[in-house]
């Protein structure tokens, strides 16, 4: 272990990397953002950010604002070299648990516990569509560039896909035995991998929606999947404490 960072005052539950300042972003219960340097691991700034928990972080123009979901129900949009909010969008009714950005810059997705999705236009700041999810609520959604495709992964494990265009659900999938947790598309446009509740990991194809591959990944809950850029690999993070590199069999 290379370095151990104290700052946040509880939890964190987001860590985001903003490769073109070579920094990265964290987020916690303690309700603030910090923004670190990746070369020193030394705080550059922190920010207030929501009046109760900071979750979900992502992105936007090229890498310029950096969006966040609170459970005060509030998505705001920090100017990242300021600190200063520039936006916030009063849309949910529940705590915004989860934040996925779109390849065109024109706006992302937020999820919230109040079991809606919401796809927002930041250049007219506001709320385009809504779906509401007549089972349980949104763990992670996934954008799959190739076809303009969401893929929704649900607390009662069921998959849906969208069209962006305009969130009409036109396909459910049985994903897991409980939650699905996580959601990952891998850059061969061909595949992405969803992981549950169940220690398991599938594979699924992007043009048929059948499952490739499944395996039992872990003893416990799988939380967490990160494709590395190679291609050839991805990692797996679940309660069970540990941490999975997996080979992609071509």
């Amino acid at each position: 272990m290379a370095n151990t960072l104290y700052s946040h005052c509880g939890p964190v539950n987001e860590v985001i990397y903003l490769r073109k300042n070579d920094i990265f972003a964290t987020s916690s219960a303690d309700t603030s953002i910090k923004l670190w340097s990746s070369k020193t691991c030394m705080l550059i700034k922190s920010f207030d950010a929501h009046e109760i928990w900071t979750q979900p972080l992502i992105s936007l123009y090229d890498e310029m604002i950096i969006v966040s979901g609170g459970g005060d129900e509030k998505i705001k949009l920090w100017d990242l070299n300021t600190g200063k909010c520039l936006n916030v969008y009063e849309h949910h009714q529940k705590g915004v648990n989860g934040l996925t950005s779109l390849d065109d810059n024109s706006g992302f997705i937020s999820y919230s516990y109040d079991n809606s999705m919401t796809l927002w236009d930041t250049r007219r700041n506001k709320a385009v569509l809504t779906y509401k999810n007549d089972g349980d609520f949104f763990n992670k959604v996934l954008y799959i560039p190739d076809g303009d495709i969401l893929v929704a992964g649900s607390q009662d494990g069921m998959l849906k896909i969208f069209l962006r265009q305009n969130l009409i659900n036109y396909m459910m999938k049985k994903g897991h035995r409980g939650a699905c947790n996580a959601l990952e598309y891998f850059f061969d446009g061909n595949t992405f991998a969803s992981g549950g509740e169940d220690g398991m990991i599938k594979l699924w194809n992007c043009k048929s929606w059948e499952v490739i591959e499944s395996f039992e990944a872990h003893k416990e809950s799988v939380q967490c999947l990160c494709y590395l850029n190679n291609s050839k690999s991805f990692l797996s993070g679940s309660v069970d404490k540990t941490v999975k590199l997996w080979e992609v069999m071509k």
